[in-house]
């Protein structure tokens, strides 16, 4: 269930290039997002993929600012949707909490991401603007900067973007609470699944935060907390975050696998592995002329 995620980025990070004019195929943009995946598991926090991805988008062909912008908006989409799901699960979160002092935390953190998020697409249609004042049309417009918002202003002002990221990030990252509320139901929790959803999607959220392996730790404290706060055994709790974080593992075993063939069955460094990368992308291309 949690390989819909990798399917998901790849699909999302895809519709991205696509709308950008780059002819990147499908099939190479999936198979980035599972290598990515796989680093994920394997670097700090949950975003070591991501800078895998760039490198590889940048071996394609593409403008580091187009390579930087379409790995950085195809993430933004992901935390935006995981906002979205923690906020419909928090009703029937606080409907469960024995602990009401919890629903704060959840307030403050999601409604500060929500914030964050606003602010985020109003200076990209504030940058847009050509009569802006000196500093701040140099900083919306900067390199990186300017790029990025760009591309934001194109999901924002396209239905078809927004539709495909909308929906693609909500199923892959709502397969998180789906996977947590099985494994609870398979050692005896009774908790449904409206509570997991924002208690998952709070415990993604954290793994951004690049002081933990793969989010190990930082995540199961989290999922400890919250799940213990509805009324969860720490021990079962601890259960449900382990097995979790093991199934993420076998989740991103494809990716690693595909990394592995891609090297030949060798060792190497990035650099290394990105030309090896490059090589079976033009083979692919070259075999769909």
């Amino acid at each position: 269930m949690l390989v819909i995620q990798s399917l998901a980025i790849g699909y999302r990070w895809h519709a991205l290039l696509e709308a950008l004019g780059h002819e990147a195929s499908r099939k190479w943009a999936m198979r980035q997002a599972f290598i990515g995946t796989f680093f994920n598991q394997c670097l700090p926090s949950s975003i070591g993929g991501d800078g895998y991805r760039i490198l590889m988008a940048k071996r394609l062909g593409l403008a580091w600012q187009d390579a930087v912008s379409t790995v950085l908006v195809e993430r933004y989409s992901g935390i935006v949707c995981l906002l979205i799901i923690a906020s419909l699960g928090m009703i029937p979160l606080a409907l469960a909490l024995t602990e009401t002092t919890v629903i704060w935390l959840f307030i403050i953190v999601i409604g500060g991401g929500i914030a964050g998020a606003l602010l985020i697409a109003a200076l990209a249609e504030l940058a847009s603007f050509r009569r802006l004042p000196g500093i701040i049309g140099r900083l919306l417009n900067a390199w990186i900067v300017g790029s990025v918002l760009a591309v934001m202003r194109r999901v924002i002002r396209s239905r078809r973007l927004l539709v495909i990221l909308g929906t693609s990030g909500i199923a892959s990252n709502s397969a998180n609470a789906v996977a947590v509320w099985f494994l609870g139901k398979a050692i005896g929790v009774d908790v449904g699944i409206g509570p997991y959803l924002a208690i998952m999607s709070l415990a993604v959220l954290i793994t951004v935060i690049p002081i933990s392996l793969a989010g190990w730790g930082l995540r199961d404290g989290v999922i400890v907390l919250l799940l213990g706060a509805v009324g969860v055994a720490e021990t079962e709790a601890l259960i449900i975050s382990i097995a979790f974080g093991l199934a993420l593992l076998l989740s991103s075993l494809p990716g690693g696998i595909m990394l592995w063939r891609s090297v030949g069955y060798k060792t190497g460094n990035v650099e290394d592995i990105a030309a090896a990368e490059t090589d079976t992308t033009e083979s692919d291309q070259a075999g769909t002329l």
